[in-house]
């Protein structure tokens, strides 16, 4: 009976039976090995000597990794996933106030209170009645302004910690009583 054992990192794979399937077994892992790394066994820092029976297999020197794992389903950031609202109009022409304007007058310093800003424009001058994430991030776009890596956390720590946004429903986003009083009363402008 022959044996293999190939470790890489603890990507452990060990195989016990006659010679011939404990080849092939091998050589299928080698081969699947050098389409990942690319190149020949000699390239990869490989040994591969003859197999014996009753020898351990192979063993790979430190110079070979293995293929870095692949995050199925992982949470999407930056713009992944993000939209402009092409049906959104922030201009004069269609409310009282252009957004630029507006943001110009408030001229807010954090991210947090860009949200808080937005919304509040979103809200009470263009009358939307369900603010998404991407109605804040075309805003973001309208105004010029690098927007936050993660959109949907900024969003909701500026409702967690400053308690001037609702973001218990994503596709409903609403400006709370702190957060009006915060843009009206505490924000330069207007």
């Amino acid at each position: 009976m022959t044996k293999l054992r190939i470790d890489l990192f603890s990507g452990t794979l060990e195989v016990d039976g006659e010679e011939g399937f404990v080849r092939s077994v091998y050589d299928d892992f080698k081969d699947q090995l050098l389409k990942v790394r690319g190149g020949t066994a000699a390239q990869t820092g490989l040994n591969v000597p003859a197999t014996t029976s009753e020898t351990a297999a192979p063993e790979e020197t430190p110079s070979v990794k293995p293929p870095k794992p692949v995050r199925v389903g992982s949470r999407s950031r930056g713009a992944a996933g993000l939209a402009l609202s092409k049906d959104l109009d922030l201009s004069a022409t269609a409310n009282d106030l252009d957004l630029g304007d507006f943001y110009a007058a408030k001229s807010p310093q954090s991210a947090m209170e860009r949200n808080a800003v937005f919304v509040y424009y979103l809200q009470r001058i263009a009358g939307i009645s369900r603010i998404t994430i991407n109605h804040v991030y075309t805003c973001y776009k309208y105004v010029n302004v690098k927007y936050p890596n993660a959109l949907k956390q900024s969003l909701a720590d500026t409702s967690s910690r400053k308690n001037w946004l609702n973001t218990s429903s994503f596709d409903d986003i609403q400006l709370s009583a702190a957060g009006e009083n915060y843009v009206e009363h505490d924000l330069p402008g207007r």
